[in-house]
């Protein structure tokens, strides 16, 4: 009975206040620049087999690739013709997890980026500069995070600015979408289940 009263009050610590101490808050190396310590050149695909894309993902202090873009990509459309080339870094964020705080990592574009139609012609080129915006976690007060925005704001329609300013990234059951407020002040996030076309 004690220990399972001393563990409610340590769960609920944990999840109401940043300690020093934040679970797996290393595996990727110190992220300070956007970088992890380490990479490796990869190909995703579409699922009828056509090219994706070509990049680095960043490798974790496991030696498992995972599914965080890092340094310059090229995007293809499912037709096979180019749809983006441009860079990424990583970021993180603490997040309360079952055991306290714990780290939740993300890629987001970053410097020059040019993106094409589907027919491979170039329709925009843009830049994408790291700003600090809030999320909202499960932890009180939530967290502060970088996030690259386009700045030209009269470049481009705002729904297209939008579309453009959001992050996928696919895990094994479905996508986190992430993308900035109406007033870009902070950063939403939603679930995609794979199954669903």
């Amino acid at each position: 009975m004690k220990l399972n009263l001393i563990l409610i009050v340590l769960l609920s610590i944990g999840c109401t206040t940043k300690r020093a101490f934040v679970f797996n808050e290393h595996d990727f190396g110190d992220l300070k620049h956007g970088y992890p310590k380490k990479t490796q050149v990869d190909t995703i695909f579409y699922s009828d087999g056509s090219i994706k894309g070509i990049g680095q993902f960043a490798i974790d202090s496991q030696g498992q690739i995972s599914n965080y873009k890092t340094g310059t990509w090229t995007e293809y459309n499912s037709n096979g013709s180019l749809k983006g080339i441009g860079g990424y870094k990583m970021g993180e964020y603490v997040n309360c997890c079952m055991g306290g705080p714990c780290t939740q990592f993300y890629h987001y574009k970053i410097g020059e980026w040019q993106y094409f139609d589907e027919h491979g012609k170039l329709s925009y080129e843009v830049k994408y500069e790291p700003k600090s915006l809030h999320i909202d976690t499960s932890c009180e007060g939530g967290d502060n995070l970088t996030y690259g925005l386009i700045e030209e704001k009269n470049v481009i329609v705002d729904s297209v600015r939008h579309q453009l300013n959001t992050i996928e990234i696919e895990e094994q059951d479905g996508y986190l979408i992430m993308f900035p407020s109406e007033s870009e002040d902070k950063i939403a996030l939603e679930w995609k289940n794979k199954h669903v076309p």
